[in-house]
């Protein structure tokens, strides 16, 4: 599937970036090729073959949360770095 120059100008606009004339050649040539690939892997009958998956109990293999105290003039020194603190405690934007 051939992507046009336009194509990956959005794509390069909505991730805000500035591209070269260099990069978007080579840009389009790869993403004309990952696309090929896509499409090559969609006409593959895959109906006869067995699915795939984890055969057994699946495990958490994450370690449990703990709490590792900072000690007292590393904790003063960061803070210290912050760009914002309140109250001896790092002060950043709300996320939700």
């Amino acid at each position: 599937m051939k992507i046009n120059k336009e194509e990956i100008e959005k794509v390069a606009f909505l991730s805000r970036l500035k591209l070269s004339d260099n990069e978007m050649e080579m840009y389009q040539s790869q993403f004309s090729s990952i696309l090929d690939f896509i499409n090559h892997l969609n006409k593959l009958n895959i109906s006869s073959s067995d699915i795939l998956g984890i055969e057994g109990k699946v495990k958490n293999q994450l370690r449990e949360d703990e709490f590792i105290p900072c000690p007292e003039d590393e904790r003063i020194a960061s803070i210290n770095q912050a760009f914002d603190s309140e109250e001896d405690q790092i002060k950043v934007k709300r996320v939700l």
